[in-house]
């Protein structure tokens, strides 16, 4: 009998230890402060922002046009759009702290692009959010224009086509890290910027 009164007691000690430890703060759980509490929506537009700019064909070479010559950083737009997934809870913004871009060749051989690492800090609020993002910077187009003109690539091979992956990255209102993808295509080539476009143009 005192060894099962025992074994009793213990067994019961078990069940309260485990109902104990459901309860409460402890790593694993959800909530508030490890969510991003939104569904994230990125759509890069590849659209004008320069005023001598065509889609997504991207120059990477000078023209001396009648005005100057022009080569100049493209961008593009990029709308982020916040859904809020509970609408019980109130998330607060989102913090955009930098983003990334990954250049893909679309065919072996391409010139290879480094990434390139952008800090863009900006509040992001539910709705839909737009910024402008780098596509190219001067110091990887005058890089790859220089494959061509120093004869490493052959200049039949304009233009080249690569796959943009952006990662955005960032914080929420409680601390917690974020990251979001998001991709385009561009053409890289030798271009006649002197001549604007009536529909949307080079970026």
């Amino acid at each position: 009998m005192a060894y099962k009164a025992r074994l009793a007691l213990f067994l019961g000690f078990l069940v309260l230890l485990s109902s104990l430890s459901g309860c409460g703060g402890g790593g694993g759980g959800s909530s508030i402060s490890d969510k991003v509490w939104y569904n994230v929506n990125i759509s890069v537009k590849m659209d004008a922002v320069n005023p001598r700019s065509c889609r997504a064909n991207v120059d990477a070479f000078a023209n001396t046009c009648d005005d100057g010559t022009f080569l100049i950083e493209h961008f593009t737009p990029v709308t982020i759009s916040l859904t809020r997934i509970d609408n019980k809870v109130d998330p607060g913004p989102l913090y955009l702290e930098r983003y990334t871009i990954t250049y893909l060749p679309l065919n072996p051989g391409s010139p290879i692009i480094p990434t390139l690492n952008v800090f863009h800090t900006q509040q992001l609020n539910e709705g839909v959010n737009t910024l402008n993002v780098t596509v190219m910077d001067m110091q990887r187009k005058t890089a790859f224009a220089n494959l061509f003109l120093t004869g490493q690539q052959p200049m039949s091979a304009l233009p080249v086509g690569y796959t943009l992956i952006y990662v955005f990255y960032g914080r929420n209102s409680y601390g917690q890290e974020w990251k979001h993808e998001a991709h385009a295509t561009i053409f890289i080539g030798q271009y006649n910027e002197c001549v604007e476009c009536s529909t949307g143009g080079r970026i």
